[in-house]
């Protein structure tokens, strides 16, 4: 793996509980932006509307791990980012659910209809859109480091002949015509880098997950088990 995409294992929870107080900041802020769509996405399909979903994840985020310093009980050895937010999250949602079914009473029934659909929600899919957001990060990385080194035909490349083709539901280009487009030398050149570029990808893609996981141990099993995920979103 390129020395530049080493993994960084858990330093950005240890950044979450600094006693400095901008460190602790930014790092959260990182875990917001990071993590939150996946909250919200889940909690939607829990039964929130999309604004309900917003304002709940926004207020886990807040009182959870601002105020009860959530984060400050991660252990890596004690197993998965992606498990502690989950579990947390879905409490949080059944005391929100209880809260406003405790102000009317005649929404009682309904309020434990709802509660029921936020114990049953789909593990599985909320695993998914954990996945998917992972991957995203490491594309944006990805990007942000080519670019910053001066690698922007290989970004190019990874750009015309996979986000391209993904995010509009096109046909990839040929390599002659990604070469013709960014002016390389031929259709081998465009070829070697969109391989160097999805190597990157997937070295970051490793360094994302190693984020979130607990003994190195379990390192393994939750790249499969995220590919897993993937392939069935």
């Amino acid at each position: 793996m390129d020395a530049e995409f080493d993994t960084t294992d858990w330093d950005l929870v240890a950044a979450a509980c600094s006693p400095s107080i901008a460190t602790k900041r930014d790092a959260l802020g990182r875990v917001f932006e990071t993590y939150r769509r996946p909250i919200a996405a889940w909690l939607r399909r829990c039964g929130a509307d999309a604004q309900r979903a917003e304002e709940l994840a926004s207020d886990f985020f807040a009182k959870v791990l601002v105020e009860r310093e959530l984060l400050s009980g991660a252990d890596p050895a004690k197993g998965r980012l992606r498990e502690l937010l989950r579990r947390a999250a879905m409490r949080f949602r059944i005391d929100a659910l209880r809260r406003e079914s405790a102000r009317d009473h005649s929404e009682a029934s309904a309020a434990r209809a709802r509660e029921q659909a936020a114990i049953d929600a789909d593990e599985a899919w909320f695993d998914g859109e954990w996945a998917r957001r992972q991957l995203e990060v490491a594309v944006d990385r990805t990007r942000d480091r080519l670019l910053r080194t001066g690698r922007t035909n290989e970004w190019a490349v990874f750009e015309l002949c996979v986000l391209h083709p993904a995010l509009h539901a096109t046909e990839r280009p040929t390599m002659e015509a990604v070469a013709a487009r960014l002016g390389l030398p031929g259709p081998a050149t465009a070829s070697n880098l969109l391989h160097q570029a999805k190597a990157r990808v997937r070295a970051m893609f490793k360094e994302v997950i190693s984020e979130t996981v607990g003994a190195s141990a379990d390192f393994r099993a939750e790249i499969e088990y995220i590919e897993r995920a993937l392939r069935h979103r």
